[in-house]
């Protein structure tokens, strides 16, 4: 794997280390470089990529493959390790390798969970939201329907 993208900014400090990222695309597998001074996990979903751990990731997904994976595991049945043995046959075939066995398997799996879970809870807390402000405007426009009918 030939590191193809760095992080802008720090490049290493005092108060940080270098963290080496492994970033999963469809096509291709990119080391990235950071710097923890900051939030490895912040940094990577600034670059469209989706940490499989919080703190000290070793892996991160495109924003883009973990999209269309969890709308393919809603229109077929969730396989998480066909879709990882799939997915390192692809990639080992255009010569993309990762170093340790089944470690693609366990990291996308862990990011995915993430994912889908940050998915869901934004999908619910945009509906309370909007369900919030439906609830105010019919208030407000009975209570103006009422005024008006007083006056």
């Amino acid at each position: 794997m030939v590191q193809v993208r760095s992080r802008r900014g720090c490049t290493g400090c005092a108060t940080g280390r270098q963290l080496n990222v492994a970033c999963i695309f469809f096509e291709r597998i990119e080391m990235l470089s950071l710097c923890n001074c900051t939030s490895p996990a912040l940094q990577l979903l600034e670059l469209g990529f989706f940490p499989c751990a919080p703190v000290n990731p070793s892996l991160a997904v495109d924003l883009n493959m973990l999209e269309f994976v969890n709308e393919l595991f809603v229109n077929a049945a969730p396989n998480t390790t066909a879709w990882c043995e799939t997915l390192e046959a692809f990639l080992g075939n255009r010569r993309y390798k990762l170093t340790t066995r089944n470690s693609l398997r366990r990291r996308f799996g862990s990011a995915m969970q993430w994912y889908a879970t940050l998915i869901d809870k934004k999908t619910l807390l945009v509906n309370n939201y909007l369900d919030n402000m439906r609830t105010l405007i019919n208030v407000s426009g009975i209570s103006c329907l009422l005024l008006n009918k007083v006056s």
